[in-house]
């Protein structure tokens, strides 16, 4: 018999990212966009590949109450708000320990 294994392999964990964020913002009315990664091949925008991380648009007046849903989850913020191309504190890096 095989032994069962509990890690969630990469290409398990990424498409149960996109579901849990789409599942939280449905139960609580938080409006939300998946972006990039699973969402372009979806559409054809690019070839087939298991993306590198899960990335969603959330309305701005319920950032904090997304990432307080995660945190409750057991998600971590890897730091503060980020600027990237000059929108400031425009996205928040999450991961979890366990997955």
């Amino acid at each position: 018999m095989l032994p069962i294994s509990t890690a969630l392999r990469h290409a398990e964990a990424i498409p149960l990212g996109y579901a849990l964020t789409a599942h939280l913002a449905a139960q609580y009315g938080i409006r939300i966009l998946a972006i990039k990664g699973m969402a372009h091949t979806f559409h054809g925008i690019r070839p087939p590949m298991v993306p590198g991380d899960v990335d969603i648009l959330v309305d701005p007046s319920a950032h904090a109450e997304m990432v307080s849903l995660l945190a409750r989850r057991g998600w971590e913020s890897r730091g503060e708000l980020t600027e990237t191309h000059g929108f400031a504190g425009h996205s928040v890096t999450l991961f979890h320990p366990q997955w």
